[in-house]
């Protein structure tokens, strides 16, 4: 049975987009690596002949609200994913969407803050769904997962 997962998850590699966020792209690449995935480097070459390629397209915004709370500093963030096979012409299996609210005692560590929740959060959904959809497992709360 390991033998049959190994081959599955070598016979598919995963290109990131994250255009304008680093950090975002890197949450998503590092997520994929510890599942055992290949992860080629945006507009690279195709991989392998035999190799199957996915795209991840994915952004994240951060907007700071005020909530009326003059120590603090509040933004709203939310983090979108697209997954497509790359030979599918671009028909995506799977769209994912994370928002959520973070708060900092400054303005500019809360859009920090935030932007690192958006990027933690959309990782997981990420790794959630290929998790399911590739191996099959199960959470506790029901829902399939690694």
């Amino acid at each position: 049975m390991e033998k049959e997962r190994s081959a599955a998850i070598g016979s598919i590699v995963f290109r990131v987009d994250a255009p304008g966020d680093t950090a975002l792209g890197e949450a998503i690449a590092s997520r994929l690596a510890a599942l055992g995935f290949g992860i080629v480097a945006d507009g690279s070459a195709e991989p392998k002949s035999g190799k199957t390629l996915i795209n991840i397209k994915c952004s994240a915004g951060v907007e700071p609200f005020d909530r009326g709370n003059a120590p603090w500093k509040f933004c709203n963030w939310r983090a979108v994913a697209e997954i497509s096979e790359a030979n599918s012409g671009g028909v995506s299996f799977a769209a994912i969407s994370k928002q959520g609210q973070s708060s900092a005692l400054s303005e500019g560590s809360a859009k920090k803050k935030a932007a690192s929740d958006a990027a933690r959060a959309l990782s997981l959904a990420v790794e959630e769904e290929l998790s399911r959809d590739y191996f099959g497992k199960m959470t506790a709360k029901g829902r399939r997962y690694a």
